[in-house]
C-alpha cells in the first residue's frame, strides 16, 4: 500500500479524546508520549495541564493517565507505547508503566447556569474518581 492510499483509508481522530480508544482504532496519533518523559524527569508529584481550548489536553491526560495508572482491571496497557517514542527511552521510563494510581479529573463537561449546580456538578465528577480508586 503506498503512503498516498494509506493516508486516504486512514480516518483523523476527530473529538477522539480516548488515548486507548484511538489507538485502538488505528487513527492517525502526534506521537506525543516524550511529555511522559519530561513529566518522569521534572521530579514533580503533581501536574496541572493549562492550555487554549482544542489543544489537546485531555487526550494528553488520557495518554498520561494510560501510561502510569494501574490496571483496574488487571489488563496491561504496555502495548499501546511499544512502538511509541516513550519506549525507546529506556528501561527508567517503561518501568515507570502501569505502577501508580492516577487521579484525573476533567472538568470540560460541566455546564451550568448557575454556582451551586456547578459545584454539585464538580462534587460529582470528584466522587466518581474517588470510587475508581478502592485503595
Amino acid at each position: 500500500m503506498t503512503l498516498q492510499e494509506r493516508l486516504i483509508q486512514t480516518p483523523l481522530p476527530l473529538n477522539t479524546e480516548s488515548f486507548c480508544r484511538l489507538m485502538d482504532l488505528g487513527r492517525y496519533y502526534v506521537d506525543k508520549t516524550l511529555l511522559i518523559k519530561s513529566l518522569i524527569d521534572s521530579g514533580s508529584d503533581m501536574f496541572l495541564f493549562t492550555r487554549p481550548r482544542r489543544f489537546g489536553k485531555t487526550l494528553n491526560m488520557s495518554m498520561v493517565q494510560t501510561f502510569f495508572e494501574k490496571p483496574c482491571d488487571g489488563n496491561d496497557t504496555s502495548h499501546y507505547f511499544k512502538n511509541l517514542k516513550i519506549w525507546q527511552c529506556g528501561e527508567k521510563y517503561t518501568s515507570e508503566q502501569g505502577k501508580r494510581p492516577v487521579i484525573a479529573l476533567s472538568f470540560k463537561d460541566i455546564k451550568c447556569g448557575n454556582y451551586d449546580d456547578a459545584l454539585n456538578e464538580i462534587r460529582k465528577v470528584i466522587a466518581l474518581e474517588y470510587k475508581r480508586h478502592n485503595e
